[in-house]
C-alpha cells in the first residue's frame, strides 16, 4: 500500500514548464526537469540630469524596458540511452533560428505552472553545454542557459526600416506644413 499524506495535503505531480513559439513553425518544447531557480529582470533606467548638483543629484527618467528571464535547463536521457540533442536541444535552437515567413526568429512563451504569468518574448541566447556522452559521441546530458528578453510587438529588419521611413517622411511633411 503507498504512503499516504498527511489530513490536508495532497500529492500532485509537478506542472513541467514548456517554452513555446508563439507564431512562425509551431515548436515546443516541454521542461524534461523544471529549473531550480528563475530571475526576472526589470530595469529601470535613470540618469543624472544635467543641471543636477550636490551629492543628491536630480535623476531623469529615461523611458520603460523590457523585462528578461534567465534560467538553466537540464535535459537528461542516460537512462534511456537517447540523443538529447535530437529530442530537446534541436527544437530549442529551432527558436532562435529565422523563420523563412517572419524574417525573423518568432516570438515565444514561457509558461509554468499557474503561480506565474506566461512570459512572452524572444530567446536572446541559448548556450548549451553538453556533459555527458554515449561511447559513441551521443550527447546524453546537457545543461542549457535560456535568456528572454520580453516583446509585445516585433519587426523585422525591412518592417522596422518601413517604419523609420514613415516616421522621417511624416517629420518632412510637419516641417513643410509649418
Amino acid at each position: 500500500m503507498a504512503a499516504q499524506p498527511p489530513p490536508g495535503f495532497s500529492i500532485v505531480p509537478p506542472v513541467k514548464g514548456v517554452l513555446a513559439s508563439i507564431e512562425g513553425v509551431p515548436t515546443s518544447v516541454p521542461f524534461q526537469f523544471n529549473p531550480t531557480e528563475l530571475t526576472i529582470d526589470k530595469p529601470v533606467p535613470w540618469q543624472k540630469h544635467p543641471g543636477g548638483v550636490g551629492n543628491v543629484p536630480t535623476l531623469e527618467f529615461l523611458g520603460p524596458e523590457p523585462r528578461t528571464l534567465a534560467c538553466e535547463l537540464l535535459f537528461d536521457l542516460l537512462e534511456a540511452g537517447g540523443d538529447v540533442y535530437a529530442a530537446y536541444i534541436s527544437k530549442l535552437e529551432t527558436l532562435t533560428l529565422v523563420d523563412g515567413n517572419l524574417k525573423r526568429p518568432p516570438l515565444c512563451s514561457f509558461t509554468w505552472g499557474s503561480m506565474l504569468p506566461v512570459f512572452k518574448g524572444v530567446v536572446e541566447q541559448l548556450t548549451t553545454k553538453y556533459t555527458m556522452f554515449l561511447p559513441d559521441g551521443t550527447p546524453v546530458r546537457a545543461t542549457v542557459s535560456l535568456r528572454m528578453r520580453q516583446a509585445g510587438k516585433l519587426l523585422n529588419q525591412s518592417e522596422a526600416a518601413a517604419g523609420a521611413a514613415g516616421v522621417a517622411s511624416r517629420s518632412m511633411l510637419e516641417l513643410e506644413e509649418s
